[in-house]
């Protein structure tokens, strides 16, 4: 149990642009269809990490992922030390600090940093959980956070031996955690608990949360003969009912008697999933090169830009720039530190020459579609079909966005912008937005649009119904419930003049 609460809070997301410092002597790369590594350690440990890695894309694929759809790429720096790690990791104060991993968002997509060196087990597991998390988030699916992290802290117990492998075992784990610490949420308090929460952030009841999330999906994924088919319907029935009828539904039991079935299913002797996975075969077929040095120094220049370290992302950067000022990935680490200046004109003419060059980063194309819709705003102010022209190319940006990413709710929102100002909308192009229509400050900030478009159309009654869901939901932030409170005493001012008027 004390290994796990270590562990809490260490899942580390940081959402924009990103870098890092002094390369090593000898960085290689490992690139697979579905990743890249780059590292300076062992060709030896370079590739016992990647067989792990794929065991895990592996079984995310064939157990969570929707058919015919795969984790999403994903690229990792390996350290060989861990004082590598910590050095271009975020500064702390505390010299005792132990960076385990370091994982972050560069525009659409993860970069992990672990090293091989020290608690290599333990960096999995983050990393890992972290993954997880990012690929349902990818795959499309909205989900609250109990599923999400839930779901990833079962999959960070992965475990390769001997042609096969096994999730689900916990002996010093959350499981562990819920089964003896005697603390648990109600489970009604339970499902209404979000990242804002303060039994999620630790503030009350420390690792009680992600412990009994954890608990939970092992239950729901693990006590059944089919994984995959049991978190399908899960996700399917979240969408129809309240979270906790959806569990009910979907094992059959009821919510009284939910921490009696996880303790009887934790404390049984077959409490794991095992699958065949040949590691021999997946070795064989890996193949290290040189890491070209501008790659290099801007994946590195990535993770110092996510740890604050601008100056030192920014001259990682410029000896990118001097090696390969051509390549995408260049152009686009030099967008994201233009938007890091407030230089927007720059990191538009960035993304469009990566755009031009066949990016596939959904980032660049939601950058150019948002400033194209910028040209039609009045002093920073959107106006009810007042967009122009290039409305609808923006819109074009924004759905090749979504082609790429499914899930990426910045681009939701910046179609319900697009719609929002377009001269001519109708009701049918709603469904669009329909996706995206989850719980949270990103489902209800799209939501909000939605509620924008309803009073367009003059369809009151739907409008109030959005709003009043924005202004009930707990993660929504404050200054969004004051626009969706203001919102709302407008519509209602303008159904009552519509009243007193029809009534004389």
């Amino acid at each position: 149990m004390k290994n796990y609460l270590k562990r809490v809070g260490l899942l580390l997301a940081v959402l924009i642009g990103v870098s890092f410092a002094c390369a090593a002597p000898v960085w290689q790369r490992l690139e697979t269809d579905d990743f890249t590594i780059y590292s300076d350690a062992s060709a030896y440990d370079i590739k016992e990490f990647a067989v792990n890695y794929t065991a895990f894309r592996q079984i995310v694929g064939e157990l969570l992922m929707p058919p015919g759809r795969r984790p999403p790429r994903s690229t990792l720096l390996l350290f060989k030390r861990g004082s590598s790690l910590k050095k271009y990791g975020p500064i702390s104060k505390d010299d005792d600090f132990n960076l385990l991993t370091y994982t972050v968002q560069v525009d659409d997509s993860a970069l992990l940093a672990l090293a091989v060196s020290g608690t290599r087990k333990r960096a999995c597991e983050v990393a890992f959980e972290f993954e997880t998390v990012f690929a349902l988030q990818r795959a499309g699916y909205f989900l609250p956070i109990w599923i999400s992290q839930g779901t990833g802290m079962v999959m960070s117990s992965l475990e390769v031996e001997k042609g096969k492998c096994r999730i689900g075992a916990d002996s010093d784990g959350p499981s562990t955690f819920f089964l003896n610490s005697g603390d648990q949420l109600p489970w009604d308090k339970f499902f209404l608990t979000g990242r804002g929460s303060d039994e999620y952030t630790g503030k009350k009841l420390p690792g009680v949360f992600q412990a009994q999330a954890c608990a939970l999906m092992n239950w729901v994924l693990l006590s059944k003969q089919h994984p995959r088919e049991t978190f399908a319907v899960l996700v399917a029935r979240i969408r129809e009912k309240s979270f906790l009828e959806a569990v009910e539904d979907t094992t059959g039991v009821k919510t009284k008697e939910f921490t009696t079935a996880i303790s009887r299913h934790l404390n049984a002797r077959k409490n794991d999933y095992e699958f065949p996975f040949d590691e021999q075969k997946v070795q064989a077929g890996l193949r290290l090169s040189p890491a070209p040095e501008a790659e290099v120094h801007v994946q590195l220049a990535n993770m110092l830009a996510a740890a604050e370290r601008y100056d030192e992302a920014s001259n990682e950067l410029k000896q990118a720039l001097a090696l390969a000022p051509e390549a995408s990935c260049v152009k686009e680490a030099a967008a994201r530190q233009a938007l890091r200046h407030q230089q927007k004109d720059d990191a538009v003419k960035l993304y469009r020459d990566a755009i031009a060059a066949g990016t596939k980063n959904p980032m660049a194309y939601l950058v150019s579609a948002d400033a194209r819709l910028d040209e039609y705003a009045s002093s920073h102010t959107d106006y009810a079909g007042g967009g122009g022209p290039s409305t609808e190319t923006a819109i074009g940006e924004i759905k090749k966005a979504l082609e790429l990413n499914p899930s990426n709710m910045q681009a939701y929102r910046l179609l319900g912008r697009a719609f929002y100002i377009l001269p001519q909308f109708t009701e049918e192009r709603l469904a669009e937005l329909t996706p995206a229509l989850t719980t949270g400050a990103d489902g209800c900030g799209v939501r909000f649009y939605r509620a924008l478009l309803y009073e367009r159309l003059e369809k009151l009654d739907q409008s109030l119904g959005d709003l009043r869901l924005i202004i009930k939901d707990p993660d929504v932030s404050q200054w969004t419930k004051h626009s969706a409170q203001n919102r709302l005493a407008s519509i209602e001012g303008k159904i009552k003049a519509i009243e007193r008027s029809s009534s004389e």
